[in-house]
């Protein structure tokens, strides 16, 4: 798997250090003193290391909304969160661009934190490779989204994202000027396509659509994935959206 660059960044400022050190271990014994130095030497004023900390900044978020884009039907974690809203997308009655995809992909990784969306997405994807590989031509995306594991994994972000809203009309807001972001940068605000409340109201309940109308099946598969504190937060955001004109 290549190395992600934050983690290169990581590797290498360890490297630094070592290298610094043996440096100083070559000239004799290493004090206190010296650490002092070494810190000193590669932190205040280094225009060296500023240098390379924002090359590799940008590269990091460079890889990150590369990664947003991948579109849906080659990311199966972003696929199987797309499903509930395949309505909205629809050709003959579209409601959404397909090019606000990235942008919901973006909150969702801003919500769950990128390490747990790239652990969904490198979980759901070898869950994916596994079923093509055992199945072949059998393999179909309807039976794939009620997969166990697939079925886990949407409703464990759900229950994320629903604990996100607990604050509703701040993290609304946010929602929001997400969506109505550029695919450049999500969180600005200046994208050209709008997105009203009504859409935002849509939009959701259609995410949390399976958690709607539930019979005693879907509540006990609830209870048995989601927190307590999870399954009040989906409830709290339904009851949230549906008073919304």
């Amino acid at each position: 798997m290549e190395k992600l660059p934050c983690k290169s960044t990581f590797d290498m400022t360890v490297h630094i250090v070592a290298m610094a050190i043996k440096e100083k271990l070559a000239q004799g014994p290493i004090t206190a003193q010296d650490v002092d130095e070494i810190e000193k030497a590669l932190t205040v004023e280094n225009n060296k290391v500023e240098a390379f900390c924002h090359s590799v900044h940008e590269r990091c978020m460079s890889k990150s909304k590369l990664d947003l884009l991948v579109p849906p039907r080659t990311n199966a974690y972003g696929r199987i969160m797309v499903q509930p809203l395949e309505r909205l997308f629809d050709k003959k009655h579209r409601r959404f661009s397909e090019k606000q995809l990235s942008n919901y992909f973006h909150m969702l990784s801003s919500v769950l934190g990128r390490e747990t969306y790239e652990r969904y997405h490198n979980i759901i994807s070898e869950q994916m490779r596994a079923e093509i590989r055992d199945r072949g031509s059998n393999f179909t995306w309807e039976e794939f989204y009620k997969h166990s594991l697939v079925v886990k994994s949407r409703l464990e972000t759900l229950g994320a994202v629903a604990q996100a809203f607990e604050h509703f009309e701040k993290r609304m807001n946010w929602f929001l000027n997400i969506m109505e972001g550029s695919q450049e940068n999500p969180e600005d605000g200046s994208g050209t396509m709008a997105f009203t409340e009504h859409q935002a109201k849509d939009f959701l309940l259609e995410m949390f659509s399976e958690c709607i109308e539930m019979n005693q099946q879907k509540i006990n598969l609830l209870e048995r994935i989601l927190s307590e504190r999870q399954r009040t937060a989906i409830a709290h955001l339904i009851s949230k959206l549906t008073q919304m004109r």
